[in-house]
């Protein structure tokens, strides 16, 4: 004899003996340590006492909501009772609606575990829409070990999202479904399992496929709107979830099988926030912001927040002009020098060949004049180089103007000798006037540079981290 439950008086109630070694699969469901039983359970349980009360395979389910989490131990049997009764209407009249209510016996007090309602299926939703992949490809072993991170242990039955996808900027995600009938003892509409990979699918919607993001672990404890049909092996779903600021996680998932006929539809479900495993509680993503007070822009003369801008086009023509010179003065240099071995031969190689290119016209769509260039004599050339450089510091642009003092140091004769006979390093010329940080300012990130760099951007980060007002 079972004794009766103290909220159930007047229901049907039909017990059941659990044990893990009877359903195996429930062994794959662990949070940190705990097997627990998963909500898609829930959910195949009610389904099958409606097809047991009314021969349908399809079925409805509403208002479902988890009350306490059902622990099992591998070696303890436990005792579950499913209760259910007509919806009443009236004193006379009952809907086609059923009041479910699963609980578990430990041998001294009940515990309810989940509330609904539910129906046979009346008619079959409309064919959804087609589910294809979207941008960002999730890795499925990938998430599947930062799932466990969190201390969402899965075993193979529940590790049955294939093909994931989710969208870059809005919280929706993808993934394929593969329900094997032949790996299940026992036939269900749909397998427990084949839901739970549904309800998991929000896991990536929720972080739009950024496993960083994914910062806590979530379980479902309500479900607004609950259909179910008998599906195929093969089935598409898609999730679209909303986080609120409690970190609290709604939404809905659809999945389709062949004809994009709806074979599973939650709508409105909820997912709370659960503490365990190995995440880190309290770390506080933007704890090292400062507040700064910034004049308010309606109270600013709009004149300040405009600067007229000479045209980029002259400024990069007379760049041009002291790129030229500044070849010529260094090739003027090298006949004299022992060139050693290395990449110097190539330089020299490179600027004898910009000197030809020149002498055949081919510089004259940037700098008309290279040809004229080429027959002035040493003393000539810097005093035009000079001169442009001149017009540059005239024109305002401070990175322009330093980008071609820059060149000009480097094809000093002096330098050029220096360098060439191992004297100094032309990273000296380069940071000297902060030289370098001209040239990228400049050029906008419009040459790749390979290598481990000269520190230039780190030197800016660490200004920009510094505060005007201390």
């Amino acid at each position: 004899m079972l004794p009766a439950l103290p909220y159930a008086r007047g229901w049907k109630n039909t017990p059941n003996l659990l044990h893990i070694f009877d359903v195996p699969w429930l062994k794959g469901h662990k949070v940190v340590e705990d097997i627990v039983y998963p909500c898609a359970a829930y959910i195949a349980m009610i389904g099958e006492a409606i097809r047991q009360m009314t021969g349908s395979e399809a079925y409805t389910i509403q208002n479902l909501v988890i009350n306490a989490a059902m622990v099992l131990q591998e070696s303890e049997t436990i005792e579950v009772i499913t209760t259910m009764r007509p919806t009443r209407l009236t004193d006379s009249a009952n809907s086609s609606w059923f009041d479910f209510s699963i609980s578990s016996f430990n041998g001294a007090t009940w515990t309810r575990h989940c509330m609904a309602q539910g129906k046979a299926a009346q008619t079959d939703l409309p064919p959804g829409k087609p589910i294809a992949s979207y941008p960002r490809l999730v890795p499925t072993g990938f998430w599947y070990e930062r799932l466990q991170h969190l201390g969402l242990n899965y075993g193979p039955s529940f590790q049955g999202m294939k093909n994931i996808s989710a969208h870059t900027t809005e919280m929706v995600a993808t993934a394929a479904i593969y329900d094997d009938e032949n790996e299940h003892m026992s036939k269900y509409s749909v397998h427990p399992t084949t839901i739970d990979l549904c309800l998991q699918l929000f896991t990536v919607a929720m972080t739009s496929g950024v496993a960083r993001r994914l910062d806590a672990l979530a379980i479902p404890t309500s479900v607004g709107h609950i259909y179910v049909r008998p599906a195929g092996s093969n089935l598409m779903a898609e999730a679209t979830a909303r986080v609120n600021c409690n970190g609290y996680i709604r939404g809905e998932v659809v999945a389709v099988g062949k004809g994009n006929e709806v074979n599973i539809r939650l709508d409105d479900a909820k997912f709370s926030p659960l503490t365990g495993g190995d995440q880190q509680d309290g770390i506080e993503s933007i704890a090292a912001a400062r507040l700064v007070w910034r004049p308010d822009i309606d109270f600013l003369v709009p004149a300040d927040l405009m600067s007229l801008s000479v045209g980029t086009r002259e400024i990069l023509l007379l760049a041009e002009k002291v790129c030229a010179l500044s070849i010529l003065r260094t090739v003027e240099a090298l006949p004299s020098l022992d060139i050693p071995p290395g990449h110097l031969v190539k330089f020299s190689s490179w600027l004898n060949e910009e000197k030809d290119r020149m002498a055949r016209g081919e510089w004259s769509c940037l700098v008309p004049e290279a040809q004229q260039y080429i027959s002035l004599d040493g003393e000539s050339r810097n005093t035009l180089c000079n001169s442009v450089n001149a017009e540059l510091e005239a024109m305002g642009d401070q990175y322009a103007s330093s980008f071609t003092r820059t060149l000009a140091l480097l094809s000093d004769d002096n330098h050029v000798r220096d360098v060439f006979q191992g004297k100094l390093n032309p990273l000296q010329a380069l940071t000297r006037d902060d030289g370098l940080l001209a040239i990228y300012k400049f050029m906008q990130g419009r040459v790749l540079e390979i290598g481990a760099g000269a520190g230039g951007t780190t030197e800016s980060v660490l200004k920009a981290l510094v505060s005007n007002l201390e």
